[in-house]
């Protein structure tokens, strides 16, 4: 990693703390993820259809390691209670307006308390990685081991990705 692959900085959007606000700083932190990638010389090395099926498969890790650097580095210490706020006003508002028939009463229950669990899941593991006090290099080398982790079982048959992992 040189300087330019470490620098991760993501503009955040100046919009209401609702769920197009959440959405819009998801889709900027990927983009800025694919984006930083992309600039790295060992991900050139994947056909495309490599680099999309890692991608499918490490989203989310990627995701939430970017939105907790853009919260630290950047000094944008409103922007995860501002997410975690948006999302539970964002289930609780589903549990309001939830259809009451009896037919799927218990199935929308229980998704609610699943999307309620996640939300309460991603607020203690930022806040846990938050407490580690990263700096941009460690965000990037952790990154690198999300992407390239050897537990996963995608591309089980590409030899490139099982030599990078070593």
């Amino acid at each position: 990693l040189d300087e330019q692959t470490i620098q991760f900085k993501v503009q955040i959007p100046n919009l209401l703390p609702k769920m197009h606000f959440v959405c819009e700083v998801g889709s900027r932190v990927l983009f800025k993820t694919i984006d930083w990638l992309r600039d790295l010389q060992v991900f050139q090395f994947f056909s495309t259809d490599a680099q999309s099926e890692i991608l499918r498969s490490n989203w989310i890790d990627l995701l939430i390691i970017g939105i907790t650097q853009v919260c630290v580095t950047s000094q944008q210490q409103h922007l995860k209670p501002m997410i975690v706020s948006t999302l539970i006003n964002y289930v609780k508002s589903l549990i309001i307006i939830s259809d009451k028939s009896s037919d799927g009463k218990s199935m929308k229950g229980r998704k609610m308390k699943k999307m309620m669990s996640n939300i309460l899941m991603l607020n203690k593991f930022v806040d846990n990685l938050s407490a580690l006090e990263l700096d941009s290099v460690e965000f990037a080398h952790l990154r690198l081991i999300s992407f390239f982790n050897p537990n996963k079982a995608y591309l089980s048959s590409d030899l490139k990705l099982k030599k990078y992992q070593e």
